[in-house]
């Protein structure tokens, strides 16, 4: 009868929800798909979609492959995502050169989902207007440089399951005394999928400790479910990025391994905390004046909230959410200072810092929501009106609109990649299939598999 109840309970709260949120992921879904035709004019697979994802959901049983490591660490929200893909495409009478299209959707849908969390999870903190406005950036986060390599394709997700735990984090601290123990729970698990997708997740999950420091031993001695959820979750995370580490994360030989270049630093910061607001007008920027945007922002956040705990809770885990991620890319590919020696690095490799724009979008929209809450419908009307006036400045230097896929416009689709390999390897056990973005990347499979 409980069991009963409470399905009744969780249908009465949230079926009115589940038209106007399917309005939001879809109006967020198709800013993504217009921002990236590509994949749905020349299809085709896009790197590790075909060599790691496909490869194995191909040649190893669904345990196997999703259990198998990426550059060390577990990928398993990817391969959920593939493994959705490859079920769509089944549906569609599964054939190969299919795939690739339906893969595009389902990023897009995703990014779309993501998106459109500020909505899902907190319409009522931010308010609808707020919330929907947040979305709309959120969707168009900048990425004018790779962003052939991360809409439309399943390879960069695993970063977008960073910016999907910050908010859980952030919905759990803020909801701990309004939302059951059971949901608690299920917010749990789906913070260790993200952990278990981005092993950086780790770094930020303590946080969600940080509600129980003044009774947490009475919590844990009185069984309180939502303590000893915390407590498992952290644990376990942090034993599975020791194992990883004992094991080794595999070396890229030739890929941003190169020095990091102290010129690039700043550029950097640029990067990860601003370049969401300033991509129009980043080119100009000189070191001084990020100094100083630096120095401004970080006194004026803390002044203006520093008598509120949450809010002071909320800038420590957005500013360190930031900062350790784009330090870790650092440890791990110096090279990476390449692409930002100078400010007018048009966003570089969007692929490691869009989303920690989404975390900054998401704060901004956060600690002015009080504000924004008081206005009237004046007051929003100007906001809209300069909210179009900036996207209307913004969008040519945020989106190549399929402009940066010209690496690979001028290669076959995977129809005649496809059909070229079936014939050409005719007599062989494997075929080789040529995917995106370059003539280097190649699909080593067996026949037997994709021909038919």
């Amino acid at each position: 009868m409980t069991y009963k109840r409470s399905l009744k309970n969780l249908q009465k709260a949230y079926a009115p929800l589940i038209f106007p949120v399917t309005i939001v992921v879809s109006f967020a879904t198709a800013i993504f798909l217009f921002r990236n035709l590509t994949f749905f004019q020349f299809p085709n697979f896009f790197v590790e979609d075909a060599t790691v994802l496909y490869n194995n959901i191909y040649t190893t049983n669904p345990a196997s492959a999703i259990l198998t490591t990426f550059n060390g660490y577990l990928i398993i929200g990817q391969y959920l995502l593939a493994y959705f893909a490859s079920g769509l495409n089944f549906l569609f009478g599964n054939e190969l050169y299919n795939l690739p299209v339906v893969t595009a959707f389902v990023s897009c849908a995703f990014l779309g989902f993501t998106a459109s969390l500020p909505y899902i999870l907190f319409r009522k903190e931010l308010g609808t207007f707020l919330s929907i406005l947040t979305v709309i950036f959120t969707a168009l986060v900048p990425m004018y440089s790779y962003d052939y390599a991360i809409i439309g394709s399943l390879s960069n997700l695993k970063f977008t399951f960073f910016y999907i735990a910050f908010l859980l984090i952030i919905y759990r601290i803020h909801k701990i005394n309004k939302i059951s123990s059971q949901r608690i729970v299920f917010i749990d698990l789906a913070l260790l999928l993200c952990v278990l997708t981005n092993a950086s997740v780790v770094f930020i999950l303590p946080f969600i400790l940080l509600t129980y420091t003044k009774n947490w031993r009475s919590k844990i001695i009185k069984r309180d479910i939502p303590v000893l959820s915390a407590v498992a979750i952290v644990s376990v995370s942090f034993l599975y990025l020791v194992l990883a580490l004992i094991k080794g994360v595999s070396a890229m030989p030739g890929y941003l391994d190169g020095p990091f270049r102290m010129t690039a630093l700043l550029p950097i910061l640029e990067r990860t905390i601003f370049y969401e607001w300033t991509y129009p007008i980043t080119g100009i920027f000189n070191s001084y004046f990020v100094t100083a945007l630096f120095f401004i922002t970080v006194v004026g956040a803390f002044y203006i909230y520093h008598k509120s705990v949450n809010n002071r809770l909320f800038i420590a885990l957005t500013a360190w959410a930031m900062i350790v991620s784009t330090s870790l890319l650092i440890l791990n590919r110096p090279g990476v200072s390449e692409y930002f020696l100078i400010y007018g690095h048009k966003g570089g490799t969007d692929q490691f810092f869009f989303a920690q724009n989404m975390i900054a979008i998401f704060a901004t929209g956060w600690l002015l929501r009080k504000r924004i809450l008081k206005l009237g419908s004046g007051g929003r009307l100007w906001i809209v009106v300069g909210v179009a006036l900036y996207l209307c400045l913004a969008l040519p230097y945020g989106t190549s609109f399929g402009g940066s896929a010209i690496v690979y416009t001028d290669m076959r689709p995977i129809k005649f990649n496809l059909d070229k390999a079936c014939k050409e390897y005719a007599q062989q056990d494997k075929v080789v299939i040529q995917v995106y973005p370059t003539p280097y990347w190649q699909w080593h499979i067996d026949r037997d598999l994709v021909c038919k």
